[in-house]
């Protein structure tokens, strides 16, 4: 049989775990046999990922996706392969009917949000519209998370509480831990059928989402707490007034903003006989330690998000103090401290990435935050505006402005704090700036000014002294 060079693509869920040329069959079917016995035999030396499993997807010269099945290969078809990634209207119109009633919840998780939480109830065909499904995305940009409750309430219903829930319309699992090792567990797991969606909520974080029938509200929570204590997945996602992430949008709550993606890997509606696991009230429904693996934002409390608030206080503080914020510091003296971690066999090795370093990332990340959440304007008029109002300072009090330039040069500049924000200030700035001098800081020529009046005090104190004697 005449060989010719193939394009191979694997992908486990969403990820691309290896691509590469082969020689290989032009006839797909055995191209694919070919392929998996290579892999079992002998793997392609850049190759470090695990065997291929069912469900897998195999991508032959960009054109033909494969899935991974029992026996063979099952080809995926062009409109399948565009439903694996699903939008926030697609995912819901697979789950709900359109008279159910859900509730919308969007909440700004972002470290000191002040944005209110807001809650909507309306029909699952008012969420999925064009109208309200653009006020969400306004709403994502805006900073806020987007959530949906994942029963359908009551016909009379005003709140999302456990007694609202009418409808059950899904069972639930929350991987915390585990990532996608636990995901792959719960598709391929006989006591349970094979879930409906994934999402991918955050870095290392999964969802499976089962679609019911027939289960009655008081039954629903004893299911989903038997899912959690058979998968070891989050025991806090066990109430059926539960809201979980839309895919689509995108999740705020870390430093690193992530879009969260949904993949429909069954159509089918199942009975709650066809879950095979029972819950044990006598053992503790918990997240077995050794399951858990470290993501890039698995919660509030990681040294990451600790960095982050790190470089916001420096910013504040030099804002607050009417200098203009240095990242370069910043960044530094993060990154200093990750490496002596690293060193002491404390978390992991933070490498460059795209031409900036970890502190670098973080540094530029909490400026453009504080930015966002100050309205904030980094040029030297507003620093000094801003200090003035925080110091509430008189138009006659005296300001000094500091300029540096790269070679360390400083000048400094009198000013009283109403000429400063006037044009002819503006000006001598533009000046400085054209010169090469960059605005540095600015301060109260009081304290200055008081110190000398003092010394020329305790002179003439001294003088008066010497004469009396």
């Amino acid at each position: 049989m005449r060989e010719m060079p193939r394009h191979v693509e694997v992908f486990f869920g969403e990820r691309r775990a290896w691509a590469g040329e082969l020689l290989g069959p032009q006839d797909d079917q055995t191209m694919l046999r070919q392929f998996c016995e290579t892999f079992k035999n002998q793997k392609p030396s850049d190759y470090h990922a695990r065997d291929l499993a069912v469900g897998d997807l195999v991508r032959l010269d960009h054109r033909t996706t494969y899935r991974v099945a029992d026996q063979g290969f099952d080809l995926v078809k062009r409109s399948e392969e565009r439903k694996l990634i699903a939008d926030a209207a697609e995912y819901l119109k697979a789950i709900f009917k359109d008279s159910d009633r859900l509730a919308v919840l969007l909440i700004d998780q972002r470290e000191g949000a002040k944005q209110p939480t807001h809650q909507r109830i309306a029909a699952a065909h008012e969420i999925v519209g064009p109208e309200f499904q653009s006020w969400l995305k306004e709403q994502n940009q805006r900073g806020y998370n987007v959530y949906v409750g994942m029963n359908a309430l009551k016909p009379e219903a005003h709140g999302r509480t456990k007694e609202d829930v009418g409808q059950i319309r899904t069972l639930y699992v929350d991987i915390d831990a585990g990532g996608r090792d636990k995901a792959r567990a719960i598709l391929n797991a006989v006591e349970t059928p094979r879930p409906d969606w994934i999402l991918n909520t955050s870095p290392g974080k999964y969802q499976a989402i089962w679609r019911v029938q027939g289960i009655a509200p008081s039954q629903a929570e004893e299911k989903l707490r038997a899912l959690a204590q058979h998968f070891g997945t989050d025991p806090a996602a066990t109430d059926r007034s539960r809201v979980l992430r839309l895919p689509g949008f995108v999740n705020h709550k870390y430093s690193e903003p992530h879009i969260v993606r949904g993949w429909r890997v069954s159509e089918q509606l199942h009975q709650g006989a066809e879950f095979k696991v029972e819950y044990d009230a006598g053992r503790r429904l918990i997240q077995p330690r050794e399951m858990a693996q470290p993501a890039v934002n698995p919660g509030e409390n990681t040294q990451s998000h600790a960095d982050f608030r790190f470089a916001m206080r420096r910013l504040g503080a030099a804002i607050k103090c009417g200098r203009k914020p240095d990242l370069a510091e910043i960044a530094n003296r993060i990154d200093r401290f990750r490496n002596q971690l690293y060193a002491q066999g404390r978390g992991k090795q933070k490498l460059p990435s795209r031409g900036e370093t970890y502190g670098e990332r973080t540094a530029r990340r909490a400026y453009e935050r504080y930015l966002q959440s100050s309205n904030f304007s980094p040029d030297a008029t507003s620093v000094i505006k801003n200090y003035i109002a925080k110091h509430r300072l008189s138009p006659h009090e005296t300001l000094t402005v500091t300029f540096n330039n790269s070679q360390g040069d400083a000048i400094e500049r009198t000013v009283t704090a109403g000429r400063s924000l006037s044009s002819e200030f503006a000006h001598t700035i533009e000046m400085m700036e054209k010169g090469g001098y960059t605005f540095a800081a600015v301060d109260r020529a009081v304290h200055a000014e008081k110190h000398e009046r003092d010394r020329l005090l305790a002179q003439a104190l001294e003088l008066s002294q010497g004469i009396g004697g």
